[in-house]
């Protein structure tokens, strides 16, 4: 076989076979932008099993299985995995006796039946394959010919066919699996690896086999994913003489399995060639521990009127202005399915080219027919002196999008249109915490009706209230955008949810800056000027930035922000007893966001603090950032 074969593995052959790995690629990157946007997500083993079994159909039989086209796997793939797992299993009982002679009357029968249906599907394959010569270079060419002169046979050359859709389909779908698993558990090699390939790469069609080897961190990759998980379903024993492996004491005569191979060429060009398409995958295992001492209060509690979650309310917001939202198993979750939904909006839109997202760009004063307004990232001013900001963000106001009834009507991009209700459904739920927040705050207060907070939130009234989404850079890649720029909000209410540490507050008549980690099924709730002002100085609105968190170092950074806000004609006084309207007030502090940095150090729009801008300077401050992530 090694004889008959080894010319297809040449490095000139695979040369002349790439543009067939292009094109199934090329298919494959299409399928997963299609099918990717699914809530459900994708079961990417299944789909790498797809793209490795249409090569291996195009480079062994000249024809494609049409796993991608059809985005179902063929029954022949099915078929395989199911095999190996048989083959497996066998392997394994035979270290238990009982077992090994239960497992031998049953499952021969099922591996003989599959190892039939396996080797006459073959057989046809080949037959066709004999009879449609395409002239193309592929893995049989040198074995077709030699079956044409009479140097093999027809059932020496569907053996071939045969080993070769096992061993080179299944594997490199494993190990494509393996390895993809293991990038996004380590987002610092992965980012790494992303860097190396696009950097070295000005197009798709610089993409080729030989171009994929000399890349030495991708040859890393691919060496250390086949050590920590060797893609064959069994090893190739071999018998050890009596050594020390990785530390432990093999004894003579002791079966130590082979690693199988895999096809690294084709698992290059595909980590090469999907690395250099697909956009930055958001990370979200990682929880940071949290040192800013917040309090929770609970959801459920406030809903059932619990007086003495009502306290804790009231001193979270009058000591701090910031506290924890537990909002866990409320009404079954709804809140954080919601909140997961507009995640997956967030990517979406964020997916889209740079080019089409700044179609929405909105650089002006609110008014109450805005929809939607987007700003990319170095927009404005960042937390380290000189530099920009470094976060992308599109707002969707809630008065206006609560009117628009047909989705086709939604003056933006479909990735938003079409999930309009989703949209909608998330935006009345955080309403309805938000107004229950001022409710229970006001009646801890003992305030009238008349005076209670929520009187400046009415339900119908036209206000700039919004649903932001966000997106950080990574500051180790686009190291002159950074954050955002220390600020206290402008608004009623904010209530973040995040999965990636970053946010830091400082305290009032403090100087230290001091890390709010991010808690599972937990918002971060804060108090913004606007109510501040309506309580007449009573609840605090305190100060607060965004900066890269050393461990979060690789990862995306989203934020999904309820921003309520006074109703556009709402009054109130500030600090300094100027009398506001709430869009006003609104237009006022965001026109300070877009100015430049010595108009933002002047007064105390910005911060509350004359002349404090809040800069963080990351070599003095490294050693400050406390949180670990477990």
């Amino acid at each position: 076989m090694k004889k008959n074969l080894s010319a297809s593995f040449s490095t000139k052959a695979l040369a002349q076979q790439e543009s067939i790995v292009h094109s199934v690629v090329d298919g494959f990157i299409d399928r997963l932008e299609s099918n990717g946007t699914s809530r459900k997500g994708l079961d990417m083993t299944k789909w790498f099993e797809m793209v490795a079994f249409d090569i291996l159909g195009e480079m062994a039989f000249g024809e494609s299985f049409h796993c991608i086209e059809t985005g179902k796997s063929h029954f022949w793939s099915d078929m395989i995995v199911e095999h190996l797992f048989f083959v497996t299993v066998l392997d394994n009982l035979r270290r238990y006796p009982i077992l090994d002679a239960l497992g031998r009357r049953l499952l021969p029968r099922l591996t003989v039946s599959v190892r039939d249906r396996h080797s006459g599907y073959s057989r046809t394959k080949v037959e066709r394959r004999l009879q449609g010569e395409s002239g193309r270079q592929d893995f049989l060419t040198n074995v077709s010919e030699k079956v044409k002169s009479g140097e093999v046979s027809q059932e020496e050359m569907t053996a071939h066919a045969s080993t070769l859709v096992i061993a080179g389909g299944e594997t490199v779908a494993t190990f494509l699996a393996a390895v993809t698993f293991f990038l996004l558990k380590n987002p610092a090699t992965y980012l790494k690896l992303q860097h190396e390939i696009r950097s070295n790469y000005s197009s798709l069609s610089e993409i080729t086999a030989m171009s994929a080897q000399q890349l030495p961190y991708l040859q890393a990759v691919i060496s250390e994913g086949l050590r920590m998980y060797p893609p064959g379903s069994q090893g190739f024993p071999r018998t050890c003489p009596g050594a020390s492996i990785d530390g432990h004491w093999v004894p003579k005569g002791g079966k130590i399995p082979k690693p199988a191979l895999v096809n690294a060429i084709v698992i290059a060009f595909l980590i090469v060639y999907t690395a250099s398409m697909s956009a930055q995958i958001p990370l979200t295992e990682k929880v940071a521990k949290e040192d800013a001492d917040l309090r929770v209060v609970s959801l459920q509690k406030l809903m059932d009127g619990d007086a003495s979650v009502k306290e804790d309310l009231l001193k979270a917001c009058t000591d701090l202005g910031f506290f924890y939202l537990d909002c866990r198993n409320v009404a079954s979750g709804r809140i954080m399915k919601e909140v997961q939904d507009m995640y997956t909006l967030a990517t979406s839109f964020y997916d889209l080219a740079q080019e089409e997202k700044s179609r929405w760009l909105v650089d002006r004063d609110h008014d109450e027919h805005l929809v939607m307004g987007y700003k990319p990232a170095g927009h404005g001013n960042g937390p380290v002196e000189g530099k920009k900001d470094g976060f992308e963000g599109l707002m969707l106001f809630e008065h206006p999008i609560s009117k628009i009834d047909d989705p086709s009507s939604f003056p933006g991009p479909e990735v938003i249109s079409n999930e309009l209700d989703p949209l909608k459904q998330a935006m009345s739920s955080f309403r309805e915490m938000s107004i229950l927040l001022l409710t229970r705050i006001s009646e801890a207060l003992g305030l009238k009706d008349n005076l209670a907070y929520q009187q400046y939130h009415r339900k119908n009234a036209v206000c700039p209230t919004a649903l932001g989404l966000l997106k950080y850079t990574l500051a180790e890649v686009e190291n002159d955008k950074v954050g955002q720029i220390a600020h206290s909000d402008a608004g009623s209410l904010s209530i973040v949810f995040t999965e990636v540490a970053g946010l830091q507050v400082l305290k009032p008549n403090e100087e230290t800056w001091y890390y709010i980690a991010p808690k599972p099924g937990h918002a971060v709730v804060n108090v913004g000027d606007a109510l501040r002002f309506i309580s007449g100085g009573v609840l605090e609105s305190s100060l607060h930035r965004i900066i890269p968190h050393k461990d979060e170092m690789g990862r995306h950074k989203y934020s999904i922000v309820y921003l309520l806000r006074p109703e556009m004609d709402a009054e109130f006084v500030d600090a300094e007893g100027i009398v506001w309207k709430g869009l006003d007030w609104t237009n006022k502090k965001h026109a300070v966001f877009r100015a430049s940095a010595e108009e933002q150090a002047q007064g105390t729009y910005l911060t509350g603090r004359d002349g404090y801008v809040g800069h963080w300077d990351p070599e003095k401050d490294a050693e400050s950032q406390t949180i670990t992530v477990r």
